[in-house]
C-alpha cells in the first residue's frame, strides 16, 4: 500500500510504517495531491494530525488549485479544518466565510486587501458562501459590513422548491432568519422586495410557505405586495401558506388584513382553485376547516366546476360536508361531467354521506344521471358476498324516492349478485313500484292515444302504511318466491292498475 492510499483509507498504522521507512510525507500523485489532501478530503483527523506533527507541507495546492484546508472546508470536516488553521494553514476570506470562521472573517474584512463583494473562481461572493453553508452569524456580520445583499445564490439548495435565481433575501425567508431579513431590508435601501426566483416566488411567498409569520408580517409592513400573485402557478400568499400547512400565516393574513380576498383563485391552467379548494384538492383537512371558519365561499368551484362538496365526498369527510351544508352549500352542484356530490358518494358506496346529502335535499333523480344507476354501476366494488352494502344503499335511495327505470333494472338484472340481492329483495321491489307510480303522470300509465293531449295530474302518492302498499308487497313476494326476483319495470301489480285506472277515470270525468 502506498502512502496516498493509506491516508485515503484512514490506515494510520500503514501511514506511520511508510513514514518510518523513509517515504516522504509530501509525495504527490498524478493530480498533485499529497497524503494530507486525502486525509482532509475523507476527514481522517488522526492521520492529518500525524502528518502535521511530522512537518508535512500545509499550503500546497493540487492541480485543481485546492489546498488541504479548502478541501476540508468544502467537505464539511470543520474539526479537521480548525486543526489545519491552527497549525498554520493559510485561509482567504471566501474560505473563512464557507467554513464559518467569524473571527477570521472579521480580520479579513478589516484588511484593506480584501473586497467584501469579490467573487471566487466559481462566481460566488462571500455572502452567498456564508448563506449556502448556513453560517448565520457570518451572514449578519457581512451585511452590517456592507456586503451586497442582492447577490444571487445560484446553487442547488437543500430545500424544496429551490429552482435557482435565489437572492439572500429569499434564502433568509426560507431559513426563517428574521434578524437577517430585517438587516437586509434596513441596511440595503435599494433591496427589491418583489424580486422573484426562476419560478416566480417572491420573498413574501417563500416566507408564507415556510411558516415564517414574523418575517411575512415584517415584509408586508416594509412594503411587500400582499395581493401579488407569485409562482408560475399564480398562487396567492394563502395558496403558498396552505401548501405547507401553516395555519398561523393564513389566519394572520385573513384576520389582520380585512381587504384580502380569501377566495382568490390560482390560474385556470393550474385548476383555478381558491385556497379552500386547494386545501381540499391536496387533502389538507385541517386547512379546509380553517378556511371554513374564516368564511371562505363553500360554493366556489374550480375549472372543473367541482365544489368543496365534490372534494369532500371523494375524500369521505362527513364532518366537512355537514359544515358545508350548514354554510349553505349547493348540494346539487354539478361538475363538468354533470356529477353531483350525491353521485360521488354513491360511486364510493358511502352510506353516511349519502344520508347527509339526501336529508339536505339532494336531487336523487337528475335527468343526466340517476343516483340509483350510479350505485348499480359501481356495485362491483361493494356487492361481493363479504360486503352487503349494495342492498342497503339501494334501499336508502328507494326510501328517498329513487325511480327504478329500464336502465336501472337492466343493470341489476345482468349482475347475478344484484339480481339476487336487489331484485330479490321484497322491500326494495315494493318501494320501487310505489316510487314509480308516485312519480308518473297517470295518463301515461296506459297506452293513451297520442292524439289525446291531457295535462299532468297529481300522482298516486301511495304510502307504505296504506292497504295498497301491502297488496303490492304480496305481489312482489309471490314473484320473488316463484322466480327468485321481481320485474319491477315490466310487470304491474293489479292493485296499481286498479288505482291508476280509477284515478284516471275520475280525472277524465272532470275535463
Amino acid at each position: 500500500m502506498n502512502l496516498h492510499n493509506a491516508a485515503k483509507s484512514g490506515d494510520l498504522e500503514s501511514v506511520i510504517d511508510l513514514h518510518e521507512r523513509g517515504i516522504s510525507l509530501d509525495i504527490r500523485d498524478d493530480h498533485q495531491n499529497t497524503p494530507l489532501h486525502y486525509a482532509a478530503k475523507h476527514g481522517h483527523y488522526l492521520i492529518a494530525s500525524f502528518l502535521i506533527d511530522n512537518k508535512c507541507v500545509l499550503n500546497v495546492a493540487n492541480s485543481d488549485g485546492n489546498t488541504p484546508l479548502s478541501i476540508a472546508v468544502g467537505a464539511g470536516h470543520y474539526q479537521l479544518s480548525d486543526l489545519l488553521l491552527k497549525s498554520g494553514a493559510v485561509a482567504n476570506l471566501h474560505l473563512a466565510c464557507q467554513a464559518g470562521w467569524l473571527d477570521q472573517v472579521r480580520t479579513f474584512v478589516a484588511s484593506e486587501d480584501y473586497n467584501i463583494n469579490a467573487r471566487n473562481s466559481d462566481g460566488e461572493t462571500t455572502l452567498s458562501l456564508a448563506a449556502r453553508y448556513v453560517h448565520k452569524d457570518v451572514v449578519e456580520f457581512l451585511i452590517h459590513s456592507g456586503a451586497d445583499a442582492n447577490c444571487l445564490i445560484n446553487i442547488e439548495l437543500p430545500f424544496p422548491f429551490t429552482d435557482g435565481n435565489w437572492t439572500l433575501l429569499h434564502f433568509a425567508c426560507q431559513m426563517d432568519w428574521f434578524d437577517i431579513v430585517k438587516a437586509i431590508v434596513e441596511t440595503n435601501r435599494g433591496v427589491d422586495l418583489e424580486v422573484k426566483t426562476r419560478v416566480g416566488d417572491t420573498p413574501l411567498a417563500i416566507a408564507a410557505r415556510s411558516g415564517a409569520l414574523k418575517i411575512a408580517e415584517f415584509l408586508i409592513r416594509s412594503g411587500a405586495d400582499i395581493h401579488s400573485f407569485t409562482n408560475e402557478n399564480d398562487w396567492s400568499i394563502l395558496h403558498s401558506a396552505c401548501q405547507m400547512e401553516y395555519p398561523d400565516i393564513v389566519r394572520a393574513i385573513v384576520e389582520r388584513y380585512p381587504g384580502y380576498n380569501v377566495n382568490v383563485k390560482c390560474s385556470d391552467r393550474q385548476g383555478g382553485y381558491t385556497p379552500l379548494l386547494f386545501a381540499a384538492r391536496y387533502a389538507k383537512k385541517d386547512m379546509v376547516n380553517l378556511f371554513l371558519e374564516l368564511g371562505a365561499d363553500v360554493n366556489a368551484c374550480d375549472t372543473g366546476k367541482k365544489t368543496l362538496l365534490h372534494f369532500s365526498c371523494n375524500r369521505r369527510w362527513p364532518d366537512v360536508i355537514k359544515k358545508c351544508i350548514e354554510a349553505g352549500a349547493d348540494v346539487n352542484a354539478q361538475n363538468i361531467f354533470l356529477s353531483t356530490p350525491l353521485h360521488l358518494a354513491c360511486r364510493r358506496g358511502n352510506m353516511e354521506i349519502m344520508k347527509l346529502l339526501l336529508d339536505a335535499g339532494a336531487n336523487i333523480n337528475t335527468r343526466s344521471i340517476a343516483a340509483l344507476n350510479v350505485v348499480l354501476k359501481s356495485a362491483h366494488h361493494y356487492c361481493a358476498p363479504s360486503d352487503c352494502r349494495c342492498p342497503n344503499l339501494v334501499r336508502l335511495l328507494m326510501n328517498h324516492g329513487a325511480i327504478f327505470d329500464d336502465s336501472a333494472y337492466t343493470l341489476a338484472w345482468r349482475n347475478e349478485d344484484l339480481k339476487r340481492n336487489v331484485l330479490g329483495d321484497v322491500d326494495i321491489c315494493t318501494q320501487a313500484f310505489i316510487n314509480q307510480y308516485n312519480n308518473v303522470d297517470l295518463p301515461s300509465i296506459y297506452s293513451i292515444p297520442s292524439s289525446v293531449k291531457l295535462p299532468s295530474i297529481k300522482k298516486l302518492k301511495i304510502k307504505a302504511s296504506q292497504g295498497a302498499a301491502r297488496e303490492i308487497e304480496k305481489f312482489v313476494a309471490n314473484e320473488v318466491e316463484a322466480k327468485g326476483f321481481c320485474d319491477v319495470v315490466k310487470k304491474c301489480p293489479l292493485v296499481l292498475q286498479i288505482l291508476s285506472v280509477r284515478s284516471f277515470m275520475i280525472y277524465k270525468d272532470t275535463l
